[in-house]
């Protein structure tokens, strides 16, 4: 490669991410309010949506892999272990163990799982992020016991362990609930996109761009 004259050299080039990493944003902010969690999120529900129509499973969504150009338009990137998700066979089903721990879901450690479904669920850990700062549990296999809860449906367990240092009704009931589907056991009963569209939580009060500039940068 190093002796190639320099016309026959591959390049690469990338979209620069002139505003910075979502990872890094929630490091400096903490959390965002609901007004500028909810665009945030839509922005990213509308990337799966298309990644979803290309036949693409991303598996690896987290705030270090979602960036932002100069508009702070949101953008999703590392596609180092995404796939096509109609699988090798052609129905849909995915087995390789990958993405990073915490956002992956359960059936993944079981080796057998459709792509849409982790990305919702990994989606879903992220918005958790967003408006609380810190991860709803480390790890989605049986040694962590705030997922437990979660495999164990005990979803007042799940959220009394969250509000013990929160104020009272810091967490809305529109958004356990839709949390709460987003981190179900059982892949079938996590939300569609159509489901998202129409959701109570989502559909509230929301930050206009600028705010969500002015917020960011």
């Amino acid at each position: 490669m190093a002796n190639k004259p320099l016309e026959h050299r591959p390049i690469l080039a990338l979209e620069y991410a002139e505003g910075g990493e979502l990872f890094e944003h929630l490091r400096q902010e903490g959390r965002f309010k609901p007004e500028i969690c909810r665009p945030l999120f839509k922005s990213l529900i509308a990337a799966i949506k298309y990644l979803d129509s290309q036949g693409v499973a991303h598996r690896d969504l987290k705030p270090e892999n979602i960036l932002f150009d100069k508009d702070f338009t949101l953008k999703v990137s590392d596609f180092g272990l995404s796939t096509f998700s109609e699988g090798h066979d052609g129905d849909g089903i995915l087995y390789s163990k990958v993405g990073t721990e915490g956002y992956k879901p359960p059936e993944m450690e079981m080796g057998k799982y459709e792509g849409i479904q982790a990305d919702i669920f990994g989606a879903g850990v992220i918005l958790f992020l967003l408006f609380n700062g810190t991860p709803p549990f480390l790890s989605t296999k049986s040694h962590d016991r705030i997922y437990k809860c979660i495999k164990d449906k005990n979803y007042e367990k799940f959220w009394a362990l969250h509000e013990k240092k929160k104020p009272k009704g810091f967490y809305p009931k529109e958004f356990k609930d839709l949390i709460n589907s987003f981190f179900s056991y059982d892949p079938s009963q996590r939300p569609t996109f159509e489901s998202l569209e129409n959701d109570p939580w989502l559909t509230g009060e929301e930050a206009m761009h600028n705010d969500v500039f002015d917020e960011l940068k």
